[in-house]
């Protein structure tokens, strides 16, 4: 979706001048435009006609949205849901783990949970041709998973095994099942959200995900992953 509109919000207070998404620099007092991508949790915004939604987020995508007034305090609920505490609990794994943002309140009072740092390519991010990559997911692991080295199989293996046992206990392990969550910006893995248990995974399931990626497994590791996934 795109808008060739003034509508980005210079961050300085004494300035707050309307900007393009497509600037670097606020027209008027050379700021540095803030420009935060965030994701709405299982949002059902692709029922939304506006490109703005409450009045205040660019809708990219039915999930993605660009904060357009990055210089004002986001909407907040005066008690966290007891369905958000889990991003608070696992702030300590934030490197993978999204970060509560705010909430927005789309048509029909449907309140989002938005979060920041989730696999979400940050402004400034390219390719090396110089395609821009800015508001776009990260591709998921598994799509990548095959043209990696050994090293960095093994990488993205250990990141994970070390997630487990916290997301146990927080009963969101289902969220290194599911391909569509799990990201990777280069060496590291990152999720869009979390996604609460239905029933409790057991390392035989894990176990079970990391046998469907032998096939592509660096030649290195590929006997290595056979016996663990064996033993899990």
């Amino acid at each position: 979706m795109q808008n060739d509109q003034p509508i980005l919000q210079c961050a300085n207070f004494f300035c707050q001048a309307l900007n393009l998404e497509s600037h670097q620099f606020c027209h008027k007092c050379r700021s540095p435009l803030i420009k935060r991508y965030l994701w709405a949790v299982r949002s059902g915004l692709e029922t939304v006609t506006s490109e703005l939604v409450g009045d205040r987020y660019l809708l990219k995508t039915d999930q993605i949205l660009l904060d357009t007034k990055p210089g004002s305090p986001p909407e907040s609920p005066t008690e966290i849901p007891a369905s958000w505490e889990v991003y608070l609990r696992l702030s300590p794994f934030r490197l993978h783990v999204p970060q509560i943002y705010g909430r927005v309140t789309a048509p029909r009072s449907t309140t989002t949970l938005l979060l920041e740092d989730a696999a979400i390519y940050p402004d400034g991010a390219k390719l090396r041709s110089g395609t821009d990559l800015a508001g776009s997911l990260m591709p998921k692991l598994t799509s990548l998973w095959a043209e990696n080295d050994a090293l960095r199989q093994l990488n993205w293996l250990w990141q994970i095994a070390q997630l487990w046992e916290p997301f146990c206990r927080e009963n969101v392990a289902s969220t290194l099942l599911n391909s569509d969550l799990l990201r990777v910006d280069a060496s590291f893995v990152r999720l869009l959200d979390l996604q609460p248990d239905k029933e409790t995974p057991d390392l035989n399931q894990l176990g079970q995900l990391w046998e469907q990626w032998q096939q592509g497994a660096a030649v290195a590791i590929a006997d290595f992953l056979t016996q663990l996934c064996q033993q899990m």
